[in-house]
């Protein structure tokens, strides 16, 4: 089968409402596209309205031709226009067979009555012409509002989906950061509950016969790391006069490394202390960094601690921060 052929039937399965939805597509695209196309259906659309006119369709086609494409009203027009045509041919045709025959029964030369028969044919068939052509271009005019407005659509459903993938993409930052705040107001609970277990354990300690002196003035506390700096209050050690260390216990989440570095510094940036070479241990199935500063070095205030992972190169990675808070009384 040539691809006229295929062409043909592609279109007539169009205009009698027949084709898939897949293949009016393709039809629809084609027809903007391929001239040669567009004048293969505007031909076949003339042809199927003269074969219904003449009453050469089958009671199938015919049936889809009354139900399907004169519902278009250019179509219409157009079907409307065509028979009206035909019966004027029809009637021009009879008059002049009469008027050449009277003619010819005066006397006329047989040669002129046939040219002016002639000439009248030529006539109706160039109004013909004329008005098929200014009903085609109503039709397009009518396919290139309708698929503009499809496109528009397009363009419009498409727009709405860029919103709504923007507005769940926010969503979903939300929802991280919202994690984000749990998971250390958890860390932070749990610091909280260990640093309370741990005053009881030195309390009860310090009411133990035999206790050392130098455990006696430890002050320990648990540290974890920021995941967003601001909002939460940093963690309060409290030193007193009989407080001669502060141990504070890091919690290392994330990758783990062989040895950490931990700065100290204040608020203003002053480095107090800086420690290498410290391990990491477990505890309450978590991974803890220790280090203890002397008491009498440090001034009430805000702190820092900068915790730093060894890389393979023999320099060190910054990991995790820390804030805490000595309130002296």
């Amino acid at each position: 089968m040539d691809r006229m052929t295929i062409n043909e039937a592609s279109i007539r399965r169009y205009l009698l409402g027949e084709a898939r939805d897949e293949e009016q597509e393709q039809t629809e695209r084609r027809l903007m596209t391929d001239r040669e196309y567009f004048q293969d259906f505007l031909r076949l659309e003339e042809a199927l309205i003269d074969e219904y006119i003449r009453g050469a369709l089958n009671k199938h086609d015919r049936e889809r031709f009354e139900n399907y494409f004169i519902k278009a009203p250019e179509r219409r027009e157009s079907l409307e226009f065509a028979k009206a045509l035909r019966r004027y041919v029809t009637q021009d045709a009879t008059l002049n067979s009469e008027k050449v025959a009277g003619l010819g029964r005066e006397g006329l030369p047989p040669v002129f009555v046939s040219w002016q028969a002639r000439s009248r044919a030529v006539i109706a068939s160039l109004a013909c012409v004329a008005l098929l052509f200014v009903a085609c271009t109503a039709w397009l005019l009518a396919e290139r509002a309708r698929l503009k407005g499809q496109v528009e659509q397009l363009q419009t459903e498409r727009g709405e989906a860029a919103r709504s993938e923007e507005e769940l993409k926010q969503q979903i930052d939300q929802q991280g950061a919202l994690s984000d705040s749990l998971v250390q107001r958890l860390n932070q609970a749990q610091a909280e509950l260990e640093e309370k277990e741990q005053e009881i354990a030195r309390l009860r300690e310090a009411n133990a016969p035999g206790q050392n002196a130098a455990d006696a003035g430890l002050v320990s506390m648990l540290l974890a790391p920021e995941l967003h700096r601001g909002g939460e209050a940093p963690r309060v050690a409290y030193l007193s006069k009989g407080s001669n260390r502060l141990r504070l216990k890091m919690v290392v989440e994330g990758e783990r490394y062989k040895m950490y570095r931990a700065e100290v510094r204040t608020a203003e940036g002053v480095e107090i202390l800086r420690s290498d070479e410290l391990k990491a241990k477990a505890s309450r199935n978590q991974m803890i960094v220790e280090i203890e500063l002397a008491a009498g070095r440090i001034a009430q205030g805000d702190y820092m601690i900068a915790l730093s992972g060894a890389a393979g190169d023999g320099g060190y990675e910054k990991i995790s921060t820390y804030h805490f808070r000595v309130v002296r009384r």
